[in-house]
């Protein structure tokens, strides 16, 4: 009998004690913010992103700093719209041609704020062609390696002398040495309208300013450039032109596509600026047609590997058996590519 006395007793009294006790309080939950790689990047203009894990506080503000990579003051701007996970912002008084970082920032309401990690990124400047087109260009490299690209595809009619490129309209009717070929319908909604992201596409001869395509390229001096269809102080890309861009991702394809690619379900983040669009080929044979929209890219290099043949630049989807989807090889010079250029080295900035 004392003993089950002694148990309820024992019972009473922890009882007791707990209820005594201070209650636990809840642990703050700190909330997140990771900066996301800009996008939409021009020689002005730009968006700045961000994704945010909420704590336990309400978050009363979202936003982002700022600032040329070469300045100590930052500016603060807020985020334009936010959703349960991310908030952006488009900032559009950048200066052509300079390196920026950035990071996110939220704030709780007691006013304690948290940082995403910075990231940087450059901005654009811009070229125009005897056509009036106007293009955005990218730098790539530092210092002595660097290297100036257009981030579009070439759409110019003329060469930089005034010469027409003799050419067709919506791909009919043409001859293997009719140097230009412009966009069917497969690359547009409407027939009478050329997709200005697309570009034209040539063939060798309107590419390298040839006689026609069993003639080798017109090479300027001092250094051998091919200027071609390319405007004065620009050059078809060498080889080596190309290799040294694709080095800077090893040759990673995702790095350098836009969202037009029909690539699902990989991503491509365009993450160079580069903008490569699928803009297929045009094949000279009993069809004459164009291939691989939406699929593929082909693009011109100044090299020449035969009498009818000329080295390429080719990009494909993402495929598990196929680890390399960017790669140089030999093209017909009568096919239609599409073309880039690339600054001359004498005419850049010491």
């Amino acid at each position: 009998m004392k003993t089950k006395q002694f148990i309820y007793f024992f019972c009473f009294i922890s009882l007791f004690i707990s209820a005594c006790k201070k209650p636990k309080e809840t642990e703050k939950i700190i909330p997140m913010v990771f900066t996301v790689q800009p996008v939409e990047i021009t020689n002005v203009k730009a968006k700045l992103r961000a994704n945010y894990k909420c704590g336990t506080e309400k978050i009363s503000y979202y936003g982002f700093l700022y600032k040329k990579k070469s300045d100590d003051a930052w500016t603060q701007v807020s985020a334009t719209q936010h959703t349960l996970k991310s908030f952006e912002c488009n900032i559009s008084t950048l200066e052509n041609d300079k390196d920026f970082v950035y990071k996110a920032v939220i704030e709780e309401a007691s006013g304690k704020k948290y940082y995403g990690e910075e990231m940087g990124f450059r901005t654009m400047s811009t070229l125009t062609d005897i056509d009036g087109n106007l293009y955005l260009t990218m730098r790539y490299g530092e210092m002595f390696n660097t290297t100036i690209w257009m981030t579009e595809n070439l759409r110019v009619t003329r060469f930089a002398d005034g010469t027409p490129i003799e050419g067709r309209n919506k791909g009919e009717n043409t001859e293997s040495d009719v140097p230009i070929y412009y966009y069917s319908h497969l690359h547009t909604n409407s027939q009478e309208k050329r997709d200005p992201n697309y570009g034209f596409l040539y063939n060798w001869a309107a590419a390298t300013g040839a006689e026609d395509c069993q003639s080798s390229p017109k090479y300027s001096p001092p250094l051998y450039y091919v200027q071609g269809a390319c405007p004065d102080g620009w050059h078809l890309p060498t080889g080596g032109d190309w290799g040294k861009l694709f080095d800077l991702y090893k040759w990673n394809a995702a790095y350098y596509k836009t969202d037009n690619w029909i690539d699902l379900p990989y991503t491509n983040n365009n993450y160079s600026q580069f903008s490569l669009e699928p803009a297929g080929f045009y094949n000279y044979d009993k069809m004459s047609n164009f291939n691989g929209v939406g699929h593929s890219a082909y693009l011109w290099t100044s090299a020449e590997v035969a009498e009818f043949v000329a080295s390429c630049i080719v990009v494909i989807p993402k495929i598990p058996e196929i680890p390399k989807t960017i790669f140089m090889e030999p093209c017909n010079k009568w096919e239609g590519l599409s073309v880039r250029c690339v600054k001359d080295i004498v005419e850049l900035n010491p």
